[in-house]
């Protein structure tokens, strides 16, 4: 597990002096924008965007090895968000190459259920990432608070998860390789599961794939969602699927189909045994997704779209009422035009789409990002370039959910060189 940050070592990760004549900002643990290192190129710097475009609170919403997650307000919108700083010092080359892939698949996702990348930002020491902010915590968390969750409820979050995967696969053709109850956070506290909106995070297996190629090799996720195929080292995009039958499994039973004593264990039981449907008590509308999305043999499995065109997803199609009807619609998304928090608002740098110089910003950043690793920018043919690295040791050990506390999973992810 990641180690969490004491907090004499947080407080060190700040060392400028404000030399802007406004001082530091009324809530704010940054300095301002005068102890920042301009970046080369353009015009203002990524880091003095993050200053003028938020205000960061003292809150810590969460700690990992590489660094803090703090509450940020976006100026121009008074929108929360959860900002994750990471440490440059303490990420080792092969990190920060899988940071900078992160920041760009997960950056250039649009959809109401996937958590969304505002912008990335770099002074002299660390790199900030402000995201989503999203207060319901994760799923895995309602259900054990719950002990029980209705098949309705069931319905509505993995309705919303396969039109996510969907919209991933069929649109972006990216493969998350890490669906897990853990991964799937609720925008919203304190509302009825049925109304929520459930957000798909951490990107940090995450690549892109060829359509109708198997050619992904790299052994990695978590061994209580793996799909048989994975540890063979030859399989494609259908692995999500598996891994959404685990999720859908757990839900409706409360336990994972297969879970060892140890993940090579875990992993030998998916490839060899069935998969065991009579524990779990449910409609049988309900079990024929479940099978669907569970065949070992990938050709068989069910796609996203296949699964959503079930009957007993279609009743859990959000057309309207709650707070997760309001914001998908229904549809499903495409890429289409953000709104600008900035432009907005008329600030002068804001969120994701605010303009020519914060764009080049977070270029820079991404660009930074891949020189200091391997220098590879081919993101879609790094898929096995890293060592092995324990997914909770660092920069995915940082959750954006509204919790306190060190973010280690207890279900750890397995990552393997191919």
């Amino acid at each position: 597990m990641g180690n969490a940050c004491c907090a004499g070592g947080i407080a060190q990760l700040f060392r400028g002096q404000a030399q802007h004549s406004e001082g530091r900002r009324q809530g704010s643990v940054l300095p301002t924008s005068g102890a920042l290192v301009q970046l080369s190129g353009h015009e203002p710097s990524s880091a003095a965007c993050l200053l003028e475009s938020y205000d960061i609170s003292v809150e810590l919403l969460g700690s990992g090895s590489f660094g803090v997650i703090r509450r940020a307000t976006c100026r121009w919108t008074g929108s929360a968000r959860a900002l994750k700083t990471v440490d440059k010092g303490q990420l080792p080359d092969f990190a920060l190459e899988d940071l900078a892939k992160e920041l760009r698949i997960q950056g250039d996702c649009l959809h109401p259920n996937i958590v969304r990348i505002y912008g990335s930002f770099e002074d002299e020491e660390q790199f900030h990432i402000a995201l989503e902010a999203c207060e319901g915590g994760d799923v895995r968390d309602f259900m054990f608070a719950q002990k029980v969750l209705c098949e309705s409820a069931v319905g509505f979050v993995m309705w919303q998860v396969l039109t996510a995967v969907q919209y991933l696969h069929e649109v972006k053709h990216v493969a998350h390789r890490d669906l897990k109850l853990e991964n799937l956070l609720l925008a919203f506290g304190h509302v009825p599961l049925e109304d929520n909106l459930v957000k798909i995070t951490d990107f940090g297996m995450a690549t892109t794939f060829e359509p109708g190629v198997r050619n992904l090799s790299m052994i990695c996720g978590t061994a209580e969602y793996l799909a048989p195929e994975v540890p063979l080292g030859r399989y494609d995009e259908k692995c999500d699927l598996w891994s959404c039958g685990a999720i859908l499994f757990e839900l409706l039973s409360g336990r994972l189909p297969f879970d060892a004593g140890s993940q090579e264990e875990t992993m030998l039981m998916a490839r060899v045994c069935p998969v065991p449907l009579d524990r779990v008590s449910a409609s049988k509308e309900a079990k024929a997704v479940l099978r669907s999305l569970c065949q070992k043999d990938p050709r068989s499995r069910a796609s996203a779209e296949q699964a959503l065109q079930s009957a007993w997803l279609g009743q859990y199609r959000p057309d309207a009422g709650g707070p997760a009807a309001e914001e998908s619609g229904g549809r499903h998304v495409e890429d289409r035009p953000v709104p600008s928090e900035a432009v907005a608002s008329k600030g002068p740098c804001g969120e994701a789409a605010c303009g020519p110089a914060a764009e080049a910003g977070q270029a820079a950043v991404l660009q930074r990002l891949a020189v200091a690793g391997s220098g590879a920018t081919d993101y879609a043919d790094a898929d096995s370039a890293s060592p092995a690295v324990s997914s909770d040791s660092g920069w995915e050990a940082l959750s954006c959910s509204g919790r306190s506390g060190s973010f280690s999973s207890p279900r750890e992810s397995v990552r393997e060189p191919a």
